[in-house]
């Protein structure tokens, strides 16, 4: 799931990256490589209930970690422990190309994963002609419960996946350039948004969005009651207005019947590219860009990171660039409680913003405080190339970043063979940044944390602990429980569309054991 939030963890990231000033304050906790001696991308990363992970991506590796290859391209998924030991890891897809671009756990602890399939067997069962866009749900041992193709003759892609509003739906995003019954293409690649049924893969709704030209979502989010989803435009007509040169960054707001009620662009008059959608007290976009006019005011040279923070009508609060004189590209940012964001992806700069280079493209992550000015960085990696497309909060002093590497030298020394997933777990050891929060245990470093947003809620009050839930309740302020649901997940997302406006009690218990309130209020 290609999408973060915010809450005590966040905080926590900032801590990790607030350290990197001090190397001794920062340090890989444990690292490990997966895949065979062919190329192996990991795309994907999330926490699951269990205190573990689950990594999405692909292969075309068929030795060494990878077992039981089909052709070509294969969707590989592994179900990881807390300290990045293989629990399961399973091949999907048919003798085509297929590809897992994004992955979520819902709160039954079943598994989602969105991407890309060509193939016309294995686990496909209705091809649609060229390059489906595919989501599939398994089971906590990594089981195909179902499998659906989405799309049309042409070629789809889904690029995200998240919980729909309701907690019984899904929302996919990504591209199209076929037309699908139900919807409108407009011309070239298109948005392409779909909703299903979380338990058996039924299609609720189907939108495109966009102009003429190509127009490509890659991540969504769910912020104050509507669907966002950010991508990359060239196109200046239809639904795209303000084309500002190039392609842009390209903002879209749905409403949960999928209807776009608010389009907006970013970047300047050179290609602008989003990769990337998070959320805090606001939105922030972020991806790559070469403009140095328009919304940006300077460019350090190639493409370099961009972050715009947003509110929820699309009005930029700051628009910045950072990174050196080559390339620096974004794939992933999650707000702050302090306003600002972490961002990551890669840089091949060793100048500007960007300390130094270990070689080729480093993982680059850095902190950005609320008015943008960029307040820290650390770049990770090896002599050859290292990609982050995805990261999450751990603990309040850990983040866990996903993607690959090429590498067998500095931060890595067990390379497989060409690219290989890389996944590693960064924590600040500073004493003053553990002492911040409140007890921490021996264990692992977690702390049982309660986070609500939004909060005030209108429709959907998202609720996480950073240990997992197992039940959440809900109470009026007289004492009358009003819902109660069992939960095995770490997140959950309650349904308060049709609660009078006031003040409430949420109960939950952690998977630990521990018991949370917290009070929440509904408009």
């Amino acid at each position: 799931m290609k999408t973060n939030t915010v809450n005590t963890l966040m905080l926590g990231i900032a801590l990790v990256f607030t350290g990197v000033a001090q190397a001794q304050n920062v340090q890989i906790n444990w690292q490990k490589n997966y895949g065979g001696t062919s190329n192996d991308i990991a795309t994907d990363i999330v926490r699951t209930s269990d205190g573990g992970y689950a990594v999405a991506g692909y292969t075309t590796s068929n030795n060494i970690d990878v077992t039981g290859a089909i052709s070509g391209e294969d969707a590989w998924i592994l179900k990881l422990n807390a300290q990045g030991d293989i629990v399961w890891k399973r091949i999907y897809g048919g003798s085509g190309d297929d590809r897992a671009n994004a992955i979520v756990q819902t709160g039954n602890g079943d598994l989602f994963f969105a991407g890309t399939t060509n193939s016309e067997n294995g686990d496909i069962t209705a091809p649609k002609g060229g390059f489906d866009a595919w989501a599939v749900r398994l089971n906590s041992n990594g089981d195909v419960l179902w499998s659906r193709n989405l799309g049309g003759s042409d070629d789809d892609a889904f690029f995200d996946v998240t919980q729909g509003p309701d907690g019984n739906t899904l929302l996919l995003a990504g591209e199209s350039k076929s037309e699908i019954m139900g919807t409108t293409n407009r011309g070239g690649y298109d948005y392409y948004l779909a909703s299903v049924n979380r338990n058996d893969g039924s299609t609720n709704f189907q939108k495109q969005y966009g102009g003429s030209a190509d127009d490509g979502a890659r991540a969504m989010i769910r912020f104050q009651g509507a669907t966002y989803l950010v991508g990359t435009t060239a196109s200046d007509n239809g639904d795209v207005v303000g084309n500002k040169g190039g392609t842009d960054v390209w903002l879209v707001r749905a409403a949960n019947n999928g209807d776009l009620t608010l389009a907006k662009t970013y970047g300047g008059p050179d290609n602008d590219e989003g990769n990337a959608i998070g959320k805090g007290s606001a939105l922030y976009l972020t991806g790559s860009t070469l403009s140095d006019t328009g919304d940006l005011n300077s460019n350090f040279g190639g493409r370099d990171f961009f972050v715009a923070k947003v509110d929820a009508q699309g009005m930029i609060s700051f628009a910045r660039n950072y990174g050196g004189g080559a390339d620096d590209v974004a794939y992933e940012i999650v707000g702050t409680p302090d306003g600002g964001a972490i961002v990551a992806g890669y840089s091949e700069s060793a100048s500007g913003n960007v300390a130094n280079n270990f070689g080729a493209k480093d993982i680059w992550g850095a902190k950005i405080g609320s008015n943008g000015n960029l307040q820290l960085a650390r770049n990770f990696g090896g002599a050859d190339d290292e990609i982050a497309y995805a990261f999450v909060p751990v603990s309040a002093t850990s983040v866990v970043f996903a993607g690959y590497s090429e590498s067998d030298d500095v931060n890595l020394n067990n390379n497989k063979g060409n690219a290989d997933y890389w996944v590693f777990r960064v924590t600040s050891t500073s004493a003053a940044s553990i002492g911040a929060f409140a007890d921490v245990s021996a264990a692992d470093g977690e702390i049982a944390a309660l986070s609500t947003y939004p909060n005030p809620a209108v429709d959907v009050l998202t609720i996480q602990s950073s240990t997992g839930l197992t039940q959440v309740r809900l109470f009026d302020m007289t004492g009358r429980m009003l819902l109660s649901e069992p939960v095995n997940a770490l997140q959950f997302d309650m349904n308060v569309s049709d609660l009078p406006s006031g003040l409430y009690i949420l109960s939950a218990v952690a998977a630990d054991g521990t018991n949370l309130t917290q009070h929440v209020v509904v408009k």
